[in-house]
């Protein structure tokens, strides 16, 4: 997600595309805003993803695959599925070139990769979800869940104890984004600040974080 419009993510993941001189500035008034309007906004829906998401196949069809690095290729014709939420060539190539680097968990129905999802480190103790995508038929079936839970005991069993993705603050109104925002609300992030130019001015970034259980104690 060609335009000015943000690239997201698809089960949806998102981020616009990156600054090279981003800017961590913002009001606390202004985050305490974001925080409740994004709350009130995704609740009824987040409630609405933990009654629905149901096994997109018969059980043991789905395989979810760690790969390290080298996922570009996969990253790439994915993305090329999902213009709506990834049409800004920049970002896109962005996407691809970080996935090829970067660790990645895969989904797969068959010999078919059918999703994905990109981390990158920031610390030992911080990970951030850059981009996840599903196949837009295969949305809302469980695939986006199976990849998050998948990471997540990837990086706990590394000690990883913070994950963190970015996508488009609600107060920039977007249907797709409010229910980017609800799935991960559903899955146990949360609002934890907006970033007004950290991309830039007419797509402020909200910033959602969440503990990640320590192995052995989810």
């Amino acid at each position: 997600m060609p335009s000015p419009r943000p690239a997201a993510m698809s089960d949806r993941t998102s981020r616009p595309p990156p600054s090279t001189t981003p800017s961590h500035s913002t009001s606390s008034e202004g985050t305490a805003r974001c925080q409740n309007d994004t709350a009130d906004r995704v609740r009824e829906h987040a409630s609405e993803l933990q009654r629905h998401a149901l096994p997109v196949v018969p059980e043991g069809e789905l395989r979810i695959r760690n790969q390290a690095v080298g996922a570009g290729e996969t990253c790439r014709r994915i993305l090329k599925t999902l213009p709506t939420w990834f049409g800004i060539p920049s970002s896109v190539e962005d996407y691809i070139a970080t996935a090829d680097r970067s660790p990645t968990v895969i989904a797969s129905l068959g010999d078919e990769a059918v999703g994905l999802l990109t981390l990158v480190r920031h610390s030992p103790y911080a990970a951030e979800v850059y981009v996840m995508a599903v196949l837009p038929e295969l949305h809302r079936q469980g695939i986006g869940r199976a990849l998050l839970e998948r990471a997540e005991a990837m990086l706990a069993a590394d000690g990883v104890e913070f994950l963190q993705v970015k996508t488009l603050a609600p107060s920039k109104p977007d249907a797709g984004y409010h229910k980017t925002r609800a799935f991960y609300l559903a899955y146990g992030f949360r609002p934890l600040e907006e970033f007004r130019d950290l991309w830039d001015a007419e797509d402020p970034a909200l910033q959602m974080i969440k503990v990640i259980p320590k192995v052995g104690m989810a």
